[in-house]
């Protein structure tokens, strides 16, 4: 048998709760490794582990993807809770098969409909949320009458992105059209941050940022080259910060190029300290934070 027949077979008689039929499937040297708890089984230590499995009810598969003597099977399995309603697990297994028989499983299980960990998800925020206004500054939304102030913002800031073409108008009309749709899925984005008398500086917020697979909220900001040096970034910043806080984002993380003193003075004022390096961008990032379990 190959991987697509074996898995369609294991799920059928781990579904029907018949141990010998499984044993059967199972090469002599067979192993199965649980990548979440960092345990090995033998062949028959498996077989009694489904076995002996407290409350196993059924078994669903969701799909099964195979070539030859490779395939993964992903599946739902419904056991019982201890108040004796439904449990659901989800399970990925991952498939070795030697002469028609299975000889390796990596398997990866958890469970369905969990939370995710405390700040580490954007919330759905207050429409028209903004950081409250500073002492100098304030914030509103970006929109396409910033364009021209947006062009600007992103030449200045051309140095910093070493070898990329440099920035356009259309490029700043991409960067409203980007910020505009985290608004609108996330509830928050970059902002326009100007004096009180309306004097554009740059912009300040969180975006969803992709680091190396994993999504975390960053706080970011880029000021017009006139306005650095000032402190306008530190007191952007905190107000942003205060705001995720207000909203349940707790945990906020800062990429910054490791040439870039200014920014990682920013981010230390913020209370974060490099957890680790990233490559984003194009390019290494040294990574801010203030909780190294979730980054």
């Amino acid at each position: 048998m190959d991987a697509a027949t074996l898995l369609t077979r294991l799920a059928e008689v781990i579904d029907a709760h018949d141990w010998d039929a499984l044993a059967s499937l199972l090469d002599p040297g067979f192993t199965c490794r649980l990548v979440h708890t960092g345990e090995v089984f033998d062949r028959d230590g498996w077989v009694r582990l489904n076995a002996d499995y407290p409350g196993f009810q059924r078994m669903h598969v969701d799909d099964l993807v195979a070539d030859g003597d490779r395939g993964v099977l992903r599946a739902t399995v419904v056991g019982t809770a201890d108040d004796g309603g439904d449990q659901l697990f989800a399970v990925a297994s991952f498939a070795t098969v030697r002469d028609g028989a299975l000889v390796e499983l990596v398997e990866v299980w958890t469970d369905v409909g969990q939370a995710p960990p405390s700040g580490t998800r954007p919330g759905r925020w207050p429409e028209g949320a903004v950081p409250d206004a500073t002492e100098r500054l304030r914030f509103r939304p970006l929109t396409m009458a910033d364009v021209d102030d947006v062009t600007a913002m992103l030449v200045d800031f051309d140095p910093m992105r070493g070898d990329r073409p440099p920035s356009t108008r259309d490029d700043a009309v991409r960067w409203v059209e980007w910020q505009q749709r985290n608004y609108a899925e996330h509830g928050f984005g970059l902002w326009v941050v100007e004096t009180h008398d309306g004097t554009f500086v740059g912009d300040c917020g969180l975006t969803v940022q992709d680091v190396e697979g994993t999504p975390l909220v960053e706080i970011g900001y880029h000021l017009l080259a006139g306005h650095r040096g000032h402190g306008y970034a530190r007191e952007a910043a905190r107000a942003v910060r205060d705001l995720a806080a207000t909203h349940g984002v707790g945990h906020l993380v800062a990429l910054v190029r490791p040439d870039n003193t200014a920014s990682q003075g920013v981010a230390r004022s913020l209370g974060m300290e490099v957890l680790r390096t990233a490559y984003v961008h194009g390019g290494d990032a040294l990574v801010f934070g203030t909780d190294p379990a979730l980054v």
